[in-house]
């Protein structure tokens, strides 16, 4: 009897000793699946990634043999498998997306399309506005709006009054309201000067 379980567990499966997969899916399916949930991140639910994990000891019974010791250890020969088999399902998934939001886009009639575009223009214009605000104030109007953090807390945490942080919330939102008016007419004029 080899004393190295690896080895063990290997020549188990390979003569289909079930009861070695079973010690093998007991210490493995646990990381497994955190490693799987991980790359698939949100783009699956926890029965893609049980299934994934399945397929994975599925994979290491029927194709142990492809496993060589001296290229690396089992655990890593099927965290590779598992890693794999999951980027092909989030490749899929993504693509599956994709092709869902085109199809819907498409379906979209013309106004309901120009909205959506002037939605993202809109969303990059706020963009390049808030990277224009100063370090503090981007810090300040994330806080408040992006987070919802009370006036309070923020001026805890960026070592100011909450009167000062008032003062510079207002100012942030008429810097923006400018900018992003600016930001309008710029796009109108060069919608005008392209026609």
């Amino acid at each position: 009897m080899a004393k190295d379980p690896e080895h063990q567990l290997v020549r188990g499966i390979r003569q289909r000793d079930s009861r070695c997969l079973e010690v093998l899916v007991a210490r493995y399916a646990a990381e497994l699946y955190a490693l799987v949930s991980h790359i698939l991140g949100g783009l699956g639910s926890a029965e893609d990634a049980e299934e994934i994990v399945s397929d994975v000891f599925v994979a290491v019974w029927r194709e142990l043999d492809e496993f060589d010791a001296q290229r690396g250890t089992l655990a890593k020969w099927i965290r590779m498998r598992a890693k794999y088999m999951a980027l092909d399902q989030r490749r899929k998934r993504g693509r599956e997306l994709e092709t869902r939001a085109e199809k819907d886009v498409a379906a979209l009639p013309d106004q309901a399309a120009e909205m959506a575009e002037d939605w993202l223009e809109r969303k990059e214009g706020l963009r390049r506005a808030l990277a224009e605000l100063s370090e503090l104030d981007r810090a300040i109007v994330y806080r408040r709006y992006f987070s919802e953090q009370p006036i309070r807390e923020i001026a805890e945490a960026v070592g100011l009054t909450q009167r000062a942080v008032e003062n510079r919330l207002w100012r942030a939102r008429r810097a923006l309201r400018e900018k992003m008016t600016a930001i309008g007419h710029e796009e109108r004029e060069n919608v005008q000067g392209s026609l």
